[in-house]
């Protein structure tokens, strides 16, 4: 019940019996000392129009940056970033070769541009450009193929052993693991 007796001295809410109960107590002394010392204290002399025109020259001497704001300067670098993304992509799949695979025990026809035709063997693979083919009929092989060549320019079949050139033939090329053998049948 003494714990309240302080609550209440501060109040002036202590009854004649609890002030003398209060007084008896250890803690009375020191409680009496800071309100003595407490009553003496006095707040610093504060002008708030000085505060003011003080904070008023501060906010007035300091330069302040203007930044323009020019959304559409924005919007044109997006545009123009997405524009050369596009324009770059499509030259990119432009310039890509075409590329046909078969598996094991798989055969796979291709009619070229010129209406040659490619019978490709089980586990083998051509690749050849496309855009690039009026000029040049370059074909690139792994594996076994056999070839109906449309007469016309040369055409030539690059392996990694050997090439082969010819006119307007049918012939078969096989490269495999060293091996290199080329049949004419026309």
């Amino acid at each position: 019940m003494q714990e309240n007796y302080l609550a209440k001295w501060l109040n002036n809410d202590l009854t004649e019996e609890e002030l003398a109960v209060f007084k008896k107590s250890a803690e009375y002394a020191s409680y009496e000392k800071l309100m003595e010392v407490s009553g003496t204290l006095e707040a610093p002399d504060f002008d708030m129009d000085k505060a003011l025109n003080d904070l008023n020259s501060k906010k007035l001497n300091k330069d302040v940056k203007v930044i323009k704001m020019n959304p559409m300067r924005k919007l044109w670098r997006v545009a123009a970033a997405i524009a050369v993304i596009f324009v770059a992509s499509y030259f990119y799949i432009s310039t890509l070769d075409e590329s046909v695979s078969t598996q094991y025990a798989e055969r796979n026809e291709v009619r070229l541009p010129d209406n040659s035709e490619i019978i490709l063997n089980a586990d083998s693979r051509i690749t050849y450009s496309e855009k690039n083919w009026e000029k040049e009929r370059n074909i690139s092989l792994q594996g076994e193929a056999f070839f109906k060549v449309a007469k016309g320019q040369k055409f030539t079949v690059a392996t990694h052993d050997g090439l082969v050139t010819v006119l307007g033939t049918q012939f078969n090329v096989e490269n495999r693991k060293g091996f290199f053998e080329v049949t004419c049948y026309e």
